[in-house]
């Protein structure tokens, strides 16, 4: 049990390192992305769609980016590197000599990986339900209204019309084989309404907006406890959605006050449905993104773009660069500086977290290490306590290396006693896939004084 509790501490160590630091990370990427939005908020909405793509891709790659040792010393040099270096010192395990305890980054790490447990559930029970009630849903024919519409925008697969009571608002599904469904109140719409809302449908085939959506659900579940993948994906749907509505006005060449009749029709009808799917598009947003998508419909003055132009494209690289370079690890090392005279003042090598499957293990246990432990006499007659914690890389021979001060009592006599004990024991060593490994450890020793005999924990 206190071999799972050390090896659950040592890798929450790492994983709470690397969400602090995405986590500031994210934050200020949102704030550079929202920016260029706000300053080309009337620009074409495709433009809009992949900045806040770039935000979203951030998310998909966990924790910082590695980047090649050429490019590291140019990074290192940046100052908006320094912001987040703020961030990346790791919290270590610490191998106590009494019964370990879980960390708080352990039970941050057990508390997140239970809400992705209750939302994963609470996501396919509720798609499960949704789809049981199209179960009624019946497949029409509309070959000769629908097949031209797919030959305009270019679709060349197989789309399947399905009509049903229960559909709130026309949907599309599936990737591969994928299918439109629609209210089944469609045979009594107009002709215009009808073929509005058809091509919007088709304008999500064609752009495969499906996997889109089904990646944002996958990262609101991963991070949902960070407000920026909330706030991406607000905008994400939003931007996705006059996307399309451009598509279809520019391969209907239709007028813009009739498609946004079709669009309130059926915004109408969707609000009298209370069930929705998750994993598919739609037009259900607050009320006031549905009023945003209004307004830009109706300030159609200017052309439509379904295409970036040449300075977008540039921008949407500029951002993406500052992305990539906010996202990586200048692995910089730092000193730890002291305000005590007595401190010992080491340069602390930044510990990289490697998985193993057994943590380092003092050979004759921890009491191996008390022996070594000599409480000094000058502290002993001052009766100077306090505990002093020793950064030390355990190699695959189970050899001290690196052995540091992390954390010092500000007296130097127990420092350097504390890393004569470390230096002096053997480690058995970590072991991962039934190989030694190389790992970093943080080792507190207590010195505490009772009844003038030294305890050493």
């Amino acid at each position: 049990m206190n071999s799972l509790i050390l090896t659950l501490n040592h890798f929450a160590s790492g994983w709470l390192s690397n969400v602090s630091i995405m986590t500031v990370q994210t934050a200020v990427l949102f704030l550079l992305v929202y920016l260029v939005s706000r300053i080309f908020r009337k620009s074409p909405a495709v433009f809009l769609y992949y900045l806040w793509g770039i935000m979203l891709l951030r998310f998909v790659f966990f924790g910082t980016l590695q980047v090649p040792e050429a490019l590291r010393t140019l990074f290192e040099k940046s100052p908006a590197m320094n912001v987040f270096q703020l961030a990346s010192i790791a919290i270590e395990p610490k191998l106590s000599i009494a019964n370990p305890r879980l960390s708080i980054a352990a039970i941050l790490l057990l508390v997140w990986a239970g809400g992705i447990l209750l939302l994963t559930l609470k996501l396919y029970i509720s798609e499960k339900r949704f789809y049981r009630s199209l179960g009624q849903c019946r497949e029409i024919d509309l070959d000769g209204k629908f097949k031209p519409l797919l030959a305009i925008a270019g679709v060349n697969q197989k789309v399947r019309v399905l009509i049903g009571a229960n559909v709130p608002v026309p949907f599309v599904r599936g990737i591969i084989k994928p299918a439109v469904y629609l209210p089944s109140t469609v045979i009594d719409w107009c002709e215009d309404r009808f073929r509005n809302a058809l091509m919007h449908e088709i304008a999500h085939i064609k752009r495969r907006d499906i996997i889109a959506i089904a990646l944002q659900n996958i990262l609101n579940v991963l991070y949902f406890f960070n407000p920026v993948i909330w706030l991406t994906t607000l905008q994400l749907n939003l931007q996705r959605e006059k996307a399309c509505d451009d598509f279809a006005l520019v391969n209907l060449d239709e007028d813009v006050g009739k498609y946004g009749k079709s669009l309130l029709f059926s915004l109408e009808d969707g609000l009298r449905q209370r069930r929705y799917p998750v994993m598919a598009n739609g037009l259900l947003f607050p009320k006031n993104i549905i009023i945003k998508r209004f307004d830009y419909l109706y300030q159609k003055g200017r052309k439509i773009m379904l295409t970036l132009k040449p300075f977008q494209k540039i921008v949407v690289i500029f951002v993406g660069i500052l992305a990539v370079v906010l996202a990586c690890d200048s692995e910089s090392q730092q000193p730890v500086e002291s305000t005590k005279p007595d401190m010992m003042v080491q340069s602390v090598p930044k510990p990289v977290f490697v998985p193993y499957d057994s943590p380092p293990e003092p050979i004759g246990g921890f009491k191996a290490i008390q022996e070594n432990v000599v409480y000094p006499e000058k502290a002993k007659q001052a009766g100077i306590e306090g505990t002093v914690i020793i950064q030390a890389r355990v190699d695959e021979k189970g050899d001290i290396q690196e052995s540091v001060v992390l954390k010092s009592t500000g007296n130097g006599e127990l420092d350097e006693a504390a890393l004569d004990a470390i230096d002096k024991s053997k480690f058995k060593p970590a072991y991962y896939k039934g190989k030694p490994v190389g790992v970093y450890i943080s080792i507190p020793v207590i010195f505490k004084l009772n009844n003038d005999s030294a305890v050493v924990k």
